[in-house]
C-alpha cells in the first residue's frame, strides 16, 4: 500500500477454496484437493499451497491497512468445463454467482489508496 499513489488501485486474484463446484464435490464425498497421487508424485510440487476465502481477503486488506477495498468473485471456464459448450448458460451462471463471491471460482481483492 505504501507504494501506491493516492487514488491508486491494486488488484489481487486468488483461487477460491470454497467455491460452489468444490462445495458440491464435498457434499458428494469428494475432496476439493488435487488427486492424492498427483500431489504425492509431482516433483517439484507446483500446485496451490493454499486456497483463500472471502474472509481471508478481508483480513489481508485490514493487515495492509486499506481503508477502501472490495472483494468480488469471477468464474473461470476451466473450473466449470461442462459449461464451456453452452455459453449462454455459462454467462448466466457466472453473473448469478457473482452476487455471492464466496461461491465463485476466483476471488479478487481490489484495494484503493485514499
Amino acid at each position: 500500500m505504501r507504494v501506491l499513489k493516492p487514488g491508486g488501485k491494486m488488484l489481487i486474484e486468488v483461487p477460491n477454496a470454497a467455491n460452489a463446484r468444490k462445495r458440491l464435490a464435498l457434499l458428494r464425498g469428494h475432496t476439493n484437493y488435487e488427486a492424492y497421487n498427483k500431489l504425492y508424485y509431482t516433483d517439484p510440487f507446483v500446485g496451490h499451497v493454499r486456497g483463500y476465502t472471502v474472509g481471508d481477503l478481508r483480513q489481508l486488506a485490514r493487515n495492509l491497512g486499506a481503508s477502501r477495498y472490495r472483494v468480488f468473485g469471477l468464474n473461470t471456464i476451466y473450473d466449470w468445463e461442462w459449461l464451456e459448450k453452452i455459453s449462454s448458460i455459462r454467462n448466466w451462471f457466472d453473473h448469478a454467482l457473482q452476487a455471492f463471491p464466496g461461491l465463485c471460482s476466483a476471488l479478487l481483492l481490489e484495494l484503493t489508496k485514499t
